[in-house]
């Protein structure tokens, strides 16, 4: 331990302490001088030693109120102001240095027998416990024990007194100035009284007073010390702390006052020596005791707290939670209720008839308890879940736990009713679907054979040589309207499910995308002419692509369909192919109005139209880009949308370039 630790590091507070401001230093000062000068008040007639030392009370009481930081500060303090008395008494220089001493070396010790016993960490000690009471005690009588001998030896060596007469005279006189005063700075927190009544209040300081008067009695010759004791103890359990420690010193000094006047028990035969020391160690008798008391009462005070406490834990663990326990005891006969919380008496409360539990829910516990499973119990709209076990050495005796899953019951039904609800809605769009399918497929079918006789019958018209020009543009028209509407049967037999047919190796084969993009550019370059389009194209040089011949002319030309529709005249479109390792894109760029973000995670809908399309009039039924993301799949690619920072579309159709390795 470091110089000076001892009483640097003393304290174990459990609140915030007052600590003495920089103007308090003065009067403290002042007021251990000047009760050094008022200790011949106490000085016994004849003696040469007060019979009670204030100054010493009073040091140790502004050292435990400062920080531990401060110490060594108030023991220099109390090493200079304690001169002053001893000079104005008109002792030698070196006596008054060495009693200065003693009163210095007792608050350093009593701070440092503080410390070792483990009150550290802050700067109050605190009397919260008969530990504490015990260990101040100690503290004080070691302090004082440690005054005594350096005042003891001062004054033989320096002042021609006797060791051993001094030596007993400081002992007690410091000890019962520092148990009766030092306790001031040590009040612990919510150490406040029991309950006291008006007239208690009133009637014990009276009485006090009155066994004091009675005691001090200048006729009274009878040895009654104990009477203030018996007065004494009762205020110290049932006044306030500090209020205890007010009427113990005061008692002590008008016993002391009593005594030193040559009245009251001490002063029945004795000495004035012997009345000096006899009132002094009655004096720490008192302070001892009280301190036991009031300790005594503030732990037991704390117990009852720390019991309340875990008292209503157990109260709202047990009592007032909402699951309802219960215990019973059946027989052969009938089942009766022992201890039930509110909430069990509650949910069970039409089963009992007193004490006697019987009904469907006693049924369902007593069955409960014999296998250990779990219930759960209906009756209308209330479900309650049993817990039963019997409980060991009785086997009557059984615990119950009972919680009401009314809520939760019905919101699991409720569950199961919106999954059902679910199943049934996903099996009736499956149902919906397979039947648009259905339909799709057939009338599709349907209208491909009456298509194909109109349309060669339009194409032998065209031939004959005996239309006049204007019955050949009635035919032309027929033809193209044919030729659309023969595309859309196309397209609804593939959305109908032909496109799901697997693909087999043998129709798959490797293409020059040159050639690819020159064939669809070819088909639909009138359409691009008819808006004035600037069509360009390109392609990386020797890139190829591996697949359905049919299905990559067809879902590329969907493509570019959607391009020339979508682009405004005068516009822009541009089809580019690049090979990336085993992957050919095909990209196909609009300078069109684009897509948002909500229309393009629906464009590979079925039969879905953007709104832009709709209000336009663009031709079409929403199912290009679907079948051109089916037949893409169909051949192991990808289908995507962007929207470019410039503006427009852009899709982009990632196929094979060359055969899987098998």
């Amino acid at each position: 331990m470091k110089a000076g630790a001892p009483f640097a590091t003393l304290g174990a507070p459990s609140r915030t302490a007052w600590i003495p401001p920089w103007w308090s230093w003065p009067i403290a000062a002042v007021t251990i001088a000047a009760l050094g000068l008022t200790g011949t008040i106490f000085t016994p007639p004849g003696g040469s030693a007060a019979a009670w030392w204030p100054a010493a009370g009073a040091a140790a009481l502004f050292a435990l109120l400062n920080p531990p930081r401060r110490r060594v500060a108030v023991v220099l303090l109390v090493l200079v102001v304690t001169v002053i008395p001893n000079l104005m008494y008109g002792r030698s220089l070196a006596v008054s240095v060495g009693y200065a001493l003693a009163n210095a070396m007792e608050i350093a010790v009593l701070l440092a027998v503080l410390a070792i016993w483990g009150y550290r960490g802050s700067h109050t000690f605190l009397l919260r416990r008969t530990r504490e009471a015990l260990v101040l005690v100690v503290a004080g009588l070691t302090g004082a024990l440690v005054a005594a001998l350096i005042a003891a030896a001062t004054a033989a060596l320096a002042g021609g007194g006797d060791f051993w007469a001094t030596a007993l005279s400081v002992l007690p006189s410091h000890a019962a100035a520092v148990l009766l005063i030092a306790p001031f700075a040590c009040i612990p927190p919510s150490s406040g009284p029991v309950p006291l009544a008006r007239w208690e209040a009133v009637l014990q300081p009276a009485l006090l007073l009155g066994v004091l008067a009675f005691v001090a009695a200048p006729r009274v010759e009878i040895p009654l010390t104990f009477l203030p004791f018996m007065i004494i103890a009762w205020g110290c359990l049932r006044l306030p702390f500090v209020a205890s420690l007010i009427e113990v010193l005061v008692a002590g000094i008008a016993i002391l006052m009593v005594t030193l006047a040559g009245r009251g028990p001490f002063a029945l035969g004795l000495s004035s020596a012997e009345r000096a020391i006899t009132v002094e160690i009655f004096l720490i008798a008192l302070a001892t005791v009280s301190l036991l008391l009031l300790t005594a009462r503030a732990e037991q005070q704390e117990t009852a707290r720390v019991a309340a406490r875990t008292s209503h834990l157990l109260s709202g663990g047990l009592v007032e939670t909402e699951v309802g326990l219960a215990v019973a005891r059946r027989d052969a006969e009938s089942t009766r209720l022992l201890w039930a919380n509110p909430a069990a008496r509650s949910m069970i409360a039409l089963e009992l008839d007193g004490d006697e539990w019987k009904g469907p829910l006693e049924h369902v516990a007593r069955h409960a308890s014999r296998d250990g499973v779990e219930r759960v119990h209906t009756d209308g709209d209330t479900s309650l879940r049993m817990v039963a076990n019997p409980i060991e050495n009785d086997p009557g005796l059984f615990a119950v736990q009972v919680l009401d899953v009314s809520s939760t019951v019905r919101m699991i039904q409720a569950r199961a009713e919106a999954e059902r609800e679910r199943a049934a809605a996903t099996e009736l769009r499956a149902d919906l679907s397979r039947q648009r399918d259905d339909f799709i497929s057939t009338t599709s079918h349907e209208l491909r054979t009456p298509l194909t006789n109109v349309l060669g019958y339009a194409e032998l018209l065209e031939e004959s040589p005996v239309l006049t020009a204007l019955e050949r543009d009635w035919v032309a028209r027929i033809r193209r309207n044919g030729l659309r509407l023969s595309d859309l049967v196309e397209d609804l037999l593939m959305v109908g499910g032909a496109h799901a047919t697997p693909v087999s190796p043998g129709e798959q084969h490797t293409l020059s995308t040159r050639s690819v993009v020159a064939a669809i550019v070819a088909s639909h370059g009138a359409a691009a002419d008819e808006k004035r389009l600037r069509l360009e194209i390109d392609i990386d040089a020797g890139t190829n692509v591996h697949g359905v011949p049919a299905d990559i002319h067809r879902s590329l030309g969907a493509l570019l369909t959607n391009a020339i529709l979508f682009t405004p005249t005068d516009g822009d479109v541009l089809v580019r192919v690049r090979e990336d390792g085993e992957v050919t894109e095909f990209s196909v760029s609009d300078s069109g109005p684009g897509m948002s973000d909500a229309d393009r995670d629906r464009a590979f809908d079925r039969f879905f139209r953007a709104a832009e399309a709709e209000q336009s009039g663009t031709p079409g039924v929403g199912l290009g880009l679907s079948i051109a993301q089916r037949l893409a799949q169909r051949n192991g690619g990808t289908l995507e949308l962007v929207s470019p920072a410039s503006g427009g579309l852009r899709a982009v159709l990632r196929l094979p370039a060359a055969p899987h390795p098998a």
